[in-house]
């Protein structure tokens, strides 16, 4: 079941304030809806191959500078 566009983005923001070492924030969100797009996800993600067949996928990705 899809998660509410609201709730979606309730949690999208309270997970870009939540605390980072130094407050440095150094985290994309990715929301992937389409389907067609989760293989890619998963191949991306040292092919976890589950994730291809999840119903929606919410992936959130580090980086250091």
């Amino acid at each position: 079941m899809p998660v509410p566009e609201d709730k979606l983005l309730r949690i999208l923001e309270a997970a870009r304030l939540a605390p980072s070492g130094s407050n440095r924030q150094p985290g994309n969100f990715v929301v992937v809806k389409d389907s067609k797009n989760t293989p890619e996800l998963a191949k991306a993600a040292m092919e976890q191959t589950w994730m291809a067949e999840a119903p929606g996928d919410y992936c959130c990705c580090s980086h250091h500078a």
